[in-house]
């Protein structure tokens, strides 16, 4: 017979710690309002929607059956309840589930030992088995802990029961008095919950005709000769995970980089016969186990939003940590970031066409020569109006879309910082437990380092903390002014050269004209800090060179600076003046011609205008006709697959 793996273990989810409800959501995928928070909750965080269902017992009401309201009533009885300010609100029971055993089987099982060892002796059980990786499924099982009144009502968590001695008297203390004693409802028996999960394994197993069976006892009750593996850390199974990928993005042989992932390595070819000794350094064991004892008090004292883990969770695949957030805020920063840059660009190049179209459909009513040119094309009053109507609405209805990625962006930045202030104070208690008398020196990133190298087995000297970070960092970097600024002129710079190809006074032409301004305006708001950094870069002498430069030339010469990083900077400085004296001559020129056939209003082209917007109508019905394609293509390829 095979030797099946077994795992059961069980947590207290208290108030301090956890929201009930969003602990609810989480494991469920399903959205649940909290009550106590006032926010609507919902994970993402699952790639195979999980299998949930709730089992009730005796005297408990109809209510308990709906997710949100039972753990919303679990928050409000404890609250009105409780003695302690952090009352405990449910257990959970995580069990490992045989991947030999079809789905429907997993289930039976689990509902089977749930209800005969929980369910029937009065707890309310949330069950929700995952399967995002079919090699290890297994259930979350939430629980009550007050039992029900016979009329519906939550009952106490504590009764208090006198002693009696085997013949079945009451045991009487020194003064005479009885000797009486507090259970807890849900308390249980864990060795004996163990074994009675370990019997209905192996109960399925011979059922099933299974090859494999189970064992709770230790390795060394069993009388193996094997060492159990050290359960890792959230923390230490992250930075692990990490390590993987990058070591499978780079095409390398992965191996484990925590003190406690390299002891398991070592543990598991012993268990294989492959060494005939796990060799202990004491000493780093001991100071590894304060580190996890440090990181396990920090994460007691400081709460967190469940909820901000989780999309970030669901961004990553992976668990998260300090790193990760400061990564995401970078990425997705509204106007440092390409993503949030993106989104801002959009949003305003569909403001100015809304505009723009305002303009046409004013200038029908007012100005007379391009009414008659617009009806020289065939277009009746009605006709323009419907051409101008329709690509408004659809000019509202891809706002409506941004905005609605605007949104997520807000709440997927939000995550990060929540989850970025969080860290920062982890690991600002950690590292104060480490360094009482210079945590102080070290920026939130070099606590971060401190923190990850620790967890390796790298405890390092308060002295060496700084040299060493500088050598060995990989934590992100911070968004930076400059990120954004250098971005809108970059912005700049394709919008004009995408106006070159554009006709004169085209509809295309005055919008893209229009953003360049905009952007030219926002860089002028930061014009002295532009100056500040530009003077640092190139010096007092040469900043005098280009001191009467546009903010937006300014930025270019820090762009170039940057990219030409290998060429002499007296090169590029004198190169980027030239080019700029070029640029002035051009549209000096250019400009003079304008005057010669200025107007009050800008040039309207009708023809433009209708070949646009009919260009944009075809455009936008290839586009859905291959979104509909490929859907229909992915639907009958998830078709194909059920039915193989």
């Amino acid at each position: 017979m095979e030797k099946g793996y077994f795992m059961l273990r069980v947590t207290n989810i208290n108030r301090a710690t956890k929201n009930i409800v969003a602990s609810a959501s989480y494991r469920s995928d399903e959205a649940l309002y909290s009550e106590r928070t006032d926010e609507k909750i919902k994970f993402r965080n699952h790639t195979v929607k999980p299998e949930s269902m709730i089992l009730t017992p005796q005297n408990a009401p109809e209510w308990t059956k709906d997710r949100q309201r039972l753990w919303n009533e679990v928050d409000k009885v404890e609250k009105n309840n409780a003695k302690t300010k952090n009352p405990r609100l449910a257990k959970e029971v995580l069990l490992s589930l045989p991947n030999d055993f079809d789905r429907e089987v997993q289930t039976e099982l689990t509902k089977d030992f749930i209800k005969s060892e929980f369910v029937d002796k009065g707890m309310v059980a949330d069950i929700s088995i995952h399967r995002d990786d079919m090699n290890n499924p297994h259930a979350h099982v939430l629980l009550t802990q007050r039992p029900f009144n016979t009329d519906g009502t939550w009952g106490k968590k504590t009764k208090t029961k006198t002693r009696y001695d085997e013949n079945g008297h009451a045991i009487l203390n020194q003064n005479g008095n009885k000797v009486r004693k507090q259970e807890r409802f849900a308390d249980f028996d864990f060795k004996e919950v163990r074994k009675h999960w370990e019997l209905k394994l192996n109960q399925y197993s011979e059922r099933e005709q299974s090859l494999r069976r189970y064992d709770s006892r230790s390795f060394e009750d069993q009388g193996l000769e094997k060492i159990a593996e050290i359960p890792l850390t959230r923390e230490e199974y992250r930075l692990e995970k990490n390590e993987q990928k990058r070591c499978e993005k780079e095409g390398i042989e992965y191996q484990p980089v925590t003190y406690y992932g390299q002891k398991n390595e070592q543990i598991r070819r012993y268990n294989r016969g492959e060494v005939s000794q796990i060799f202990s350094d004491k000493e780093k064991e001991q100071a590894q186990n304060e580190i996890r004892l440090f990181i396990q008090n920090a994460n007691e004292q400081v709460s967190k939003n469940e909820q901000s883990y989780s999309i970030l969770f669901d961004r990553y695949q992976r668990d998260v940590g300090y790193s990760e957030a400061k990564e995401t805020i970078k990425n997705t920063f509204d106007s440092a970031s390409t993503f949030g840059r993106k989104i801002q660009n959009d949003l305003l190049k569909n403001e100015i066409k809304r505009r723009q179209l305002k303009f046409y459909a004013k200038n029908y009513d007012e100005n007379y020569q391009f009414r008659k040119e617009i009806e020289s094309k065939g277009y009746s009053q009605q006709a323009f109006v419907n051409t101008v109507e329709t690509n408004y609405k659809a000019l509202l209805s891809e706002k409506n879309k941004l905005e609605s990625r605007e949104e997520k962006r807000k709440e997927i930045y939000q995550s990060a910082k929540d989850v970025y202030l969080t860290e920062s104070e982890k690991n600002h208690l950690i590292v104060q437990q480490m360094y009482p008398k210079s945590h102080h020196h070290f920026s939130h990133d070099e606590k971060a380092f401190i923190v990850d190298e620790a967890q390796k087995g790298n405890i390092i000297k308060a002295t060496h903390v700084q040299y060493l970070f500088k050598q060995n960092n990989n934590i992100p970097n911070d968004v930076l002014l400059e990120d954004t600024y250098k971005k809108a002129s970059k912005d700049i710079f394709f919008s004009q050269r995408h106006l070159k190809n554009l006709e004169k006074d085209s509809f295309e032409y005055n919008v893209e004209l229009q953003f360049i301004k905009e952007k030219e305006k926002e860089i002028d708001s930061y014009k002295e800090h532009i100056d500040d950094d530009l003077r640092i870069d190139i010096g007092d002498k040469n900043f005098e060179k280009v001191k009467d430069q546009t903010p937006n030339e300014k930025v270019q010469l820090l762009i170039k600076l940057e990219k030409y990083n290998n060429v002499d900077q007296e090169e590029v400085i004198e190169k980027h003046i030239n080019q700029v004296d070029r640029n002035d001559h051009d549209n000096r020129i250019e400009h003079e011609n304008e005057q010669t056939n200025h107007i009050n209003l800008p040039t309207i082209n009708a023809s433009d205008f209708l070949m646009y917007y009919a260009n944009e109508t075809e455009k936008q019905n290839n586009i859905n006709h291959k979104k509909k394609k490929k859907k229909d293509n992915q639907k009958q390829e998830r078709n194909n697959q059920m039915r193989r």
